[in-house]
């Protein structure tokens, strides 16, 4: 499955009055996105991968975004990859 978008999550999850749980993945560590991704799949909840901008530069952009791509892709809900507390 590709990336969802926050906003669509969100005005979604508004309209049905429940909450979109947003989990930080300390800029891209595994295991903090994939229990993540595999807790909300569990539940059947869409989930909102965050991460912050000096973890994910230290990790490398492209290494956290094909990581998390990749645990969204078979994980059978939407789930969007959020930056906090960008720079710019």
């Amino acid at each position: 499955m590709a990336f969802a978008e926050v906003r669509g999550l969100v005005e979604k999850a508004k309209a049905g009055g429940y909450a979109v749980p947003a989990f930080n993945s300390n800029g891209g560590t595994y295991d903090i996105a994939r229990a993540a991704v595999e807790a909300a799949a569990d539940l059947r909840s869409p989930l909102i991968l965050q991460t912050y901008e000096p973890n994910v530069a230290y990790r490398g952009f492209d290494y956290c975004a094909l990581q998390a791509a990749h645990l969204a892709r078979d994980a059978g809900i939407p789930v969007a990859l959020h930056l906090d507390h960008g720079m710019s």
